[in-house]
């Protein structure tokens, strides 16, 4: 049998929380096991990374005891062994005070400790902990439910308008996203910028969100994303995060769109001219990019796509630098490293030249700041050179 590994403070006031845990467990078939449970002869450290090493995930309460204000020492110890152990790891707290400093930007299920407060957590949990034990036996729901050669067929484009940047915007056939078109011809990019010839394709004028992406798990069957929390008022226009790269391409392919490639992605958030941001060559600010500044400030969590409407790009895309970092279609490392760009919340201002990019685990779903978009090729177009 499956088990849990659950952490948290072991006052007597929180056995209303474990029996929530346990209840959302037990319906999945996972044994709940808590940490004042572990018991035995030898080092409690000991023991407590054996159970953890045991588990398939960890579900850690952070909230302080007595003061539910303060971080609870031994649950983000506790929290750091399991993250060692590359454990998945659902947070919970009271309060995002709680929290230790280095999990401010992570999701965390905040929750009171009342009786409907608990059953709102448990309606919460559950597609969490189904969505981790479905990754870890292997039924991450990278494949889409329907294979290609029965997928819909293709819908057309409308056009929806001529932008305040001279570029035309669609209204995607299959997902119903907007998108823009970026002509094909030369652009300079890469550092040192050098000019790369690419083909016109459209491009969607932000990232996916967490309504997007719920439409495509109703419709699907895919799995939801590892932070799904979504339906929390304003939640819905965020970024979708806590998505693999699979995950994201089986967007793609259900959208009949595909990831960007590299050279594609630049040149939308940079236009033709050698630019290094999207807006041009100031600085970045909070008006053009939503990231951590130079003194540790920034959102802790990513910000409805849209609203640094300073940093769009010069074909009219938005949120091209920080936020979220966007998957790429590209091998860093192959079968090994994926390649992402434009930075996030958690980036420095360098993280978010258009040619800065970052590398990472393709399979992995915990980074709380990695979202997508995606491309539609069309070939040969007129040229913007």
């Amino acid at each position: 049998m499956s088990q849990a590994f659950v952490a948290m403070p072991f006052s007597r006031r929180f056995d209303p929380v474990f029996e929530a845990i346990r209840a959302v467990c037990d319906r999945l078939g996972v044994h709940a096991l808590r940490v004042d449970e572990v018991v035995g002869v030898g080092d409690v450290y000991q023991l407590i990374e054996k159970e953890i090493a045991r588990s398939e995930l960890v579900v850690a309460d952070c909230t302080g005891d007595p003061d539910p204000r303060t971080t609870n020492p031994n649950v983000a110890l506790e929290v750091g062994l399991a993250r060692a152990l590359r454990k998945y790891v659902v947070l919970l707290t009271q309060g995002v005070d709680s929290l230790p400093f280095d999990l401010r930007t992570q999701r965390a299920l905040q929750y009171e400790n009342t009786t409907d407060g608990l059953s709102d957590l448990r309606r919460r949990l559950h597609p969490v902990v189904r969505v981790i034990l479905s990754r870890n036996n292997g039924g991450n729901g990278a494949t889409l439910a329907l294979p290609p050669a029965e997928r819909e067929p293709e819908v057309p484009y409308l056009f929806l308008r001529t932008n305040d940047r001279g570029h035309e915007e669609y209204r995607a056939g299959r997902d119903g996203r907007e998108v823009i078109l970026v002509p094909g011809g030369i652009y300079y990019g890469g550092s040192p910028a050098k000019p790369i010839h690419v083909a016109a394709f459209f491009i969607d004028k932000y990232p996916v969100t967490n309504q997007d992406y719920w439409r495509f798990v109703e419709e699907t069957g895919h799995a939801a994303p590892y932070f799904w929390d979504w339906d929390q008022p304003g939640r819905e226009e965020e970024p979708v995060v806590g998505v693999s790269w699979d995950d994201a391409a089986a967007y793609a392919r259900w959208a009949g769109k595909e990831l960007p490639r590299s050279d594609e992605w630049e040149k939308a958030a940079r236009g033709t001219d050698g630019r290094p941001f999207p807006w041009g060559d100031s600085e970045p600010d909070s008006g053009k990019a939503a990231f951590r500044s130079l003194f540790g400030q920034g959102p802790a969590r990513p910000c409805p796509v849209g609203r640094a409407t300073a940093g769009a790009s010069p074909y009219g895309c938005h949120d091209m630098a920080g936020n979220v970092w966007e998957w790429l279609d590209e091998w860093h490392v192959p079968a090994r490293a994926r390649a992402l760009a434009g930075g996030s919340i958690a980036s420095e201002a360098s993280s978010l030249l258009a040619s800065a990019r970052l590398w990472a685990d393709p399979d992995r779903v915990d980074y709380p700041a990695v979202g997508f978009r995606c491309v539609r090729r069309l070939g040969p177009a007129p040229s913007d050179s």
